[in-house]
């Protein structure tokens, strides 16, 4: 009995900590300014990495329920140095990309690679997160804008 109660309390001080809103912890580089929808908290950071775009994706539940989150529902835009405009979107060739569910006090990192564009010619990238939350449909952030230094791994 003894080395089953040693045991289950081993395993309970191993377990990892719930998610504090807004932090992304291990977070391999910074990310950008977090939006929160409801209880979904989430960060993005476009690089280039290898001559590819990668965006980085961070994603934390806030709330002691689970909620949704659809990347599809994500739209990215480019603005290159001479102004001009383009979508950008996750490179899904398999359809892979599909609506999830984030359990209570987690967090998740994901990383796409984006086509349509190239990072390289970026002076600014925003990303319009007003619709990756299905469970916050009255929640309408600000678009997440990155100056084109932080699309440069």
């Amino acid at each position: 009995m003894r080395v089953l109660v040693a045991f289950l309390l081993l395993l309970v001080a191993c377990e990892r900590e719930p998610y504090a809103p807004g932090s992304f912890p291990g977070a391999a580089i910074p990310n950008g300014p977090v939006r929160t929808m409801g209880c979904l908290d989430a960060t993005f950071r476009p690089v280039r990495d290898g001559g590819l775009d990668v965006l980085h994706v961070d994603l934390g539940n806030r709330c002691w329920r689970p909620t949704r989150v659809d990347l599809r529902a994500l739209r990215i835009q480019m603005t290159d140095a001479d102004g001009a405009t383009f979508p950008l979107t996750l490179d899904d060739p398999r359809h892979e990309v599909e609506t999830l569910t984030l359990d209570t006090m987690t967090h998740a990192r994901e990383h796409f690679y984006l086509s349509g564009g190239n990072l390289a010619r970026a002076r600014l990238v925003c990303f319009d997160v007003s619709h990756i939350a299905p469970d916050a449909p009255d929640a309408h952030p600000a678009p997440i804008c990155i100056p084109a230094e932080g699309a440069h791994g």
